[in-house]
């Protein structure tokens, strides 16, 4: 990968981080329980394992119903 190549990405990925953190960051305080669509995510990883973000892309794509 060159290096402009790899500057874009990370400005990309700069750019996207915070939209990103606060879409999957708690704000509702701990002692409350996950949404149940949250919980279902948690517990899916952890019968998958580590994906990468274009692996989830393409298993939410081949699950949604849109």
């Amino acid at each position: 990968m060159r290096q402009s190549e790899a500057s874009d990405l990370a400005r990309q990925f700069a750019e996207l981080f915070p939209a990103v953190y606060l879409r999957f960051h708690r704000r509702d305080g701990k002692h409350r329980e996950l949404p149940g669509a949250s919980r279902a995510v948690l517990h899916h990883l952890t019968l998958t394992g580590p994906l990468t973000i274009g692996e989830m892309a393409k298993h939410s794509a081949a699950r949604s119903p849109w």
